[in-house]
């Protein structure tokens, strides 16, 4: 029987002629110096900086995930972290400055007094159906736990898993299967992998004995899937069959299949089998193409960089790849990039040899039966799925998200049908029409319907009350109209 992991070629030595510099990509934001969170007082940064050890300058990313409109970072940093879990927007408000870090999902989910909220995030992922998937390390009094997040439904938290153990896990890749998703997780210098199955929330750890890894990559759905692994501190690299690993047994011996040129920290997979990887305070990525022999090939390389952990990388739905590039002591500090030219490929999670929605289809609120095809999810309408439905029954209103009606000018009520009167309208004198407008009543006049209408022919004189003709000076008649001797 031919066995399911490729033809083995050791790679001896690494050329980094032929890597592309950063300025080959497309620069989507640059921070000079450091990085500031979105905080939302200024008393509130006070007092973070005052009650922890917390230092802008210890900040720098670890983990990537992106979704049509977020960037998702998971943040390592010295001193105490006031969030760890962050996103920015994929493109720029701002034609000068780059985004501050926003806290995920929120400021009151990272508290580091209270159990049931972020502790410490690492690795990251969103799926095909839009949920974005957080490890959490927690901490020393907090257990580990994996959160989903529902960015389709107002960062919804669709499902909470706490493991039994605290702090290491590092990594995860999620695994689409007929009995629902799976995650395979790595756990920093413990020797076995987590797993976790959605479906049954249920973990347990399958044993690897005598090696500890670090780093994962999941290939591309096929016949034969396999689980890629990076031994911690080592630039071996291992394989192992996904269905194996599902199957509850207690141990697992993945089999070597090749050598870095250097010990990775980060690998990733695109939907085409391409694999890149990071290494540990290596100023360059490589890339395998997992359908040949293994082969390290360089992608990106930079003229000066000192990071332990220089950079981070995420695909998604789209075809481009997303790099954050950290470097301690030079300018920009961080920065974040795509490819350029869009050569990038979907993520290992869609298959390559499969068809692609129509262009411009929203990422997490349309799918597609077919080539060129987008189908909208429920509470989503439009060309490419990206207007949102109104509440069933709303008149004069619009939304932002499925299922409101957010009343235009002039309208109130549930279903925004109820005529909403000019605040300055005199109702005495007055009544609303549909238009919002004041309709005045017999007699009276203006915007407000608050002038009285003088008496039909009155040339000199005005009123108080509707069809008075109170005579200027110099004027006398009933409608003021001679002049006194």
């Amino acid at each position: 029987m031919m066995s399911p992991f490729p033809f083995v070629t050791f790679l001896l030595g690494l050329s980094l002629v032929s890597a592309i510099n950063l300025s080959n990509l497309t620069t989507v934001y640059e921070w000079p110096d450091k990085i500031e969170y979105d905080w939302p007082s200024e008393t509130f940064k006070t007092k973070v900086i005052q009650d922890t050890s917390f230092e802008f300058n210890g900040i720098h990313p670890r983990f990537m995930a992106v979704s049509q409109e977020r960037i998702f970072l998971s943040l390592a940093g010295y001193g105490g972290l006031p969030a760890s879990l962050v996103f920015i927007p994929t493109n720029s408000t701002s034609s000068s400055l780059p985004p501050s870090l926003a806290p995920y999902p929120s400021w009151e989910m990272h508290n580091n007094d209270i159990c049931g909220t972020i502790q410490s995030a690492s690795g990251l992922e969103v799926d095909k159906i839009g949920q974005l998937w957080v490890l959490d390390n927690g901490s020393k009094k907090c257990n580990a736990k994996i959160w989903i997040f529902d960015l389709a439904n107002s960062d919804k938290i669709q499902h909470v898993h706490e493991f039994p153990f605290h702090l290491g896990l590092h990594d995860l890749v999620l695994d689409e299967t007929p009995d629902g998703w799976f995650a395979y997780i790595t756990r920093f210098e413990k020797e076995h992998i987590v797993i976790f199955s959605l479906k049954t929330n249920k973990s347990w750890l399958l044993d690897t004995p005598g090696k500890s890894f670090l780093c994962l990559a999941l290939s591309p759905k096929q016949e034969t899937r396999l689980l890629y692994l990076g031994r911690l501190d080592s630039n071996e690299l291992y394989a192992i069959s996904a269905s194996e690993i599902r199957d509850r047994k207690r141990t697992a011996h993945p089999k070597l299949i090749g050598k870095w040129n250097q010990a990775p920290y980060r690998m990733l997979m695109d939907g085409a089998g391409v694999m890149q990887a990071a290494f540990f305070r290596k100023k360059y990525t490589s890339t395998w193409n997992t359908s040949l022999p293994f082969a390290e090939k360089p992608f990106i390389e930079v003229e000066t960089l000192y990071s332990r952990w220089p950079f981070a990388f995420a695909s998604g739905t789209s075809r481009n790849l997303w790099i954050t590039a950290f470097n301690w002591n030079a300018k920009p500090r961080y920065r974040l990039l795509k490819d350029g030219v869009g050569a990038g490929k979907r993520s290992y999670l869609y298959d390559a040899s499969k068809f692609d929605c129509l262009e411009g289809c929203h990422d997490e609120h349309g799918y597609c039966s077919r080539p060129g095809e987008c189908l909208c999810k429920v509470g989503w309408k439009g060309n490419y799925c990206d207007e949102c439905h109104p509440y069933p029954g709303c008149v004069n209103g619009t939304c932002n998200k499925p299922w409101e009606c957010n009343c235009e000018a002039s309208w109130e009520g549930m279903l925004c049908d109820k005529t909403l009167c000019n605040l300055t309208c005199n109702l005495e004198h007055g009544s609303c029409v549909d238009t919002g407008e004041c309709l005045c009543k017999t007699g009276w006049k203006g915007e407000n319907c608050d002038e009285c209408q003088s008496y039909p022919g009155c040339t000199n004189g005005t009123c108080s009350q509707p069809w008075q003709c109170n005579c200027a000076a110099g004027f006398h008649g009933k409608l003021c109209d001679l002049e006194d001797e």
